[in-house]
């Protein structure tokens, strides 16, 4: 939520501008540090998410791990039964 409100005040700051015609006044690229701002977002975020995701995959190993040894008990089960 706050990483919305930055980028949409920094929108609306350049869309005043803009509007205002003070564009030739300003900066001629206006919109470098909307830009450089998502930049720096997207590269905090990214490794964030690559560690999110290997949790996941380990989560998701463990109970891989977990199902195959309730299957092997219940094959042995039913070997049993049959026997």
């Amino acid at each position: 939520m706050g990483v919305y409100r930055v980028v949409h005040g920094a929108v609306r700051a350049v869309d005043r501008r803009q509007r205002f015609g003070l564009r030739a006044v300003g900066h001629p690229y206006p919109f470098l540090f909307l830009n450089w701002l998502l930049t720096v977002v997207s590269t905090f975020q990214s490794p964030l998410i690559l560690l999110s995701q290997n949790r996941q995959n380990e989560m998701d190993r463990d109970r891989m791990r977990q199902i195959m040894t309730e299957l092997r008990e219940l094959r042995k089960a039913v070997e049993q039964l049959k026997a």
